[in-house]
């Protein structure tokens, strides 16, 4: 039979043999499992799990909060297909992966159509204060004892079937490296020569 109106259930709730289930002692909710251990517990009886949000008029958004404070949200905006990160209720967007698959870490004022072919842009913004903060990319060594000719970042060149590396960029630590300091350490460019068919 159907059924139309409310539904005001003062404790455990179970329908469909486990297909909707509430705790009422954990506040949790379970999709398809007896036994919810996370606030929203969903389980797909075959197949991948799904969990779709959908929008006629807008953009679908998931909203995350914090001690009542509405702290980010992910959203995807239909104007050009984008899966944007971002801050909320200020709605900074902080990075973005764009409908023509360019990454995007940044401010959203850079105007990303004049930069189609690029894949990774980190863009920097101009602070409050009137400092300009340039986009950067860091490459680390987590390792302890950092120490000279340890490789700290790399960055390689490769095309068609990823059969090799052509080209690449890497930075080494020198022998008066001290962790926590700003000392500069060598960048080797190994390319192939002019004429030349190895490196």
């Amino acid at each position: 039979g159907g059924f139309t109106g409310s539904l005001d259930v003062d404790g455990d709730f179970n329908a469909a043999n486990d297909l909707l289930v509430t705790n009422l002692s954990n506040a949790r909710v379970g999709i398809n499992i007896d036994a919810p251990t996370r606030t929203l517990d969903v389980v797909a009886p075959t197949g991948n799990c799904v969990i779709a949000a959908r929008s006629t008029l807008g953009d679908p958004r998931l909203y995350m909060e914090c001690s009542g404070v509405n702290a980010a949200q992910i959203s995807y905006q239909r104007n050009d297909a984008s899966l944007v990160f971002g801050n909320n209720p200020s709605n900074v967007e902080r990075m973005s992966l764009r409908g023509n698959g360019c990454l995007l870490i940044g401010d959203l004022t850079y105007d990303v159509a004049q930069q189609n072919t690029a894949k990774l842009i980190i863009n920097g913004n101009t602070a409050g204060n009137g400092n300009t903060q340039q986009g950067e990319l860091l490459l680390h060594n987590g390792a302890t004892g950092v120490g000279d000719g340890y490789g700290l970042g790399q960055i390689s060149f490769s095309g068609d079937s990823f059969a090799g590396i052509v080209g690449k960029i890497r930075g080494f630590a020198t022998g008066d490296f001290v962790d926590g300091s700003s000392t500069p350490g060598r960048l080797i460019f190994e390319t192939t020569p002019s004429g030349s068919t190895s490196s």
